[in-house]
């Protein structure tokens, strides 16, 4: 039994401690327009790079799931909230 899969097993709220430093020391910023490796920013660069919104788009799938829950969200509304 691997570490990961010991901490799955007794602690899966912490599962990310295992992760964080080779994301912190090997990876890739996600922020739209960065990709530098996360080690070589700065408290002042990584501030900036965590305010900002990542590359992101809805699938096809969650756009229609995304339909789906407005249209419910709508149907429970009373009928004076829904003009």
């Amino acid at each position: 039994m691997d570490l990961r899969e010991w901490m799955a097993r007794h602690h899966p709220r912490l599962l990310g401690l295992i992760d964080w430093p080779g994301y912190r020391l090997r990876g890739r910023c996600w922020a739209e327009g960065c990709g530098r490796l996360m080690a070589l920013h700065s408290p002042r660069r990584l501030y900036a790079c965590e305010s900002t919104p990542m590359a992101i788009a809805f699938t096809e799938r969650g756009e229609a799931l995304a339909a789906a829950i407005e249209r419910e969200k709508a149907s429970h509304l009373p009928a004076a909230a829904a003009r």
